[in-house]
């Protein structure tokens, strides 16, 4: 359904069930989790031709990965909403099986348990990418550029204004009247949007109020409906590095 995400609702996917969006009070716990789904194949350019969930569990030093796969199977409850998650191998990788469920019957009709795998985590990770407005970080394979765009971005936070969960919550409180305990239970997508029209709504007032101003130098200014449609997920580094002809750079961003 194209309004699940405003709407608060599942998506549901084949091989699992229903994928659940994450709710502002679980907010914090999902952070701990959710830098590794962050990671795309872009991230490993040496492992080409590995799934992806394996290369996530096998990044680090073997000592790791039950750890790695222990935070992925945590995350997978909280998406899930499901009390227990089996970490299994089947003799060449691990995998998750949801422990509770009922077997499903897939669109070839064969009855499949609902496991997650290196061959549809892709598509899960999509979908709760999407429901969570995670944007996948941009890996530059030139150390040069890299430095360049983590400076890129120091100073785009230096002109920008400094801005918490907390302080998107208070300000939808105070602008619609929502109580903390109504918002503790909207998802992190309904929460972005509504602060997000808060703040688009705002501008337009402002903006109003500059037209009624006789004096007011309105050449070049560009106004902005109320309504237009906001970008959630937008990419931190745009407008990063665009000069034509720049080889270094365009390289470096392949």
């Amino acid at each position: 359904m194209q309004f699940n995400d405003i709407f608060g609702l599942p998506t549901e996917h084949e091989d699992v069930g229903n994928i659940y969006p994450i709710l502002v009070k679980d907010s914090e716990e999902f952070d701990q989790y959710s830098g590794l789904l962050a990671q795309g194949k872009q991230h490993f350019p040496n492992k080409k031709d590995t799934p992806l969930l394996e290369c996530i569990y096998t990044a680090s030093e073997q000592e790791a990965t039950p750890l790695i796969l222990a935070y992925l199977g945590q995350l997978f409850k909280l998406v899930l909403r499901v009390k227990e998650i089996e970490i299994k191998h089947d003799g060449k990788h691990w995998y998750y099986l949801i422990e509770g469920s009922t077997p499903h019957v897939d669109s070839e009709g064969n009855v499949k348990e609902k496991i997650i795998t290196v061959d549809n985590y892709d598509s899960i990770r999509e979908i709760i990418m999407k429901q969570n407005l995670i944007v996948e970080p941009r890996f530059f394979k030139d150390p040069r550029v890299a430095k360049k765009a983590q400076s890129f971005l120091e100073t785009k936070a230096k002109g920008g204004i400094e801005m918490t969960m907390e302080d998107k919550i208070t300000t939808v409180s105070v602008w619609v009247g929502k109580t903390y305990e109504e918002l503790s239970n909207y998802t992190i997508y309904q929460l972005e949007s509504e602060f997000g029209r808060i703040c688009q709504l705002a501008d337009y007032q402002s903006q109003v109020l500059m037209m009624t101003n006789p004096h007011a130098d309105l050449k070049g200014v560009k106004f902005k409906h109320f309504a237009e449609k906001l970008n959630l997920m937008s990419d931190p580094f745009e407008g990063f590095m665009k000069k034509k002809g720049d080889l270094s750079v365009t390289k470096a961003l392949e």
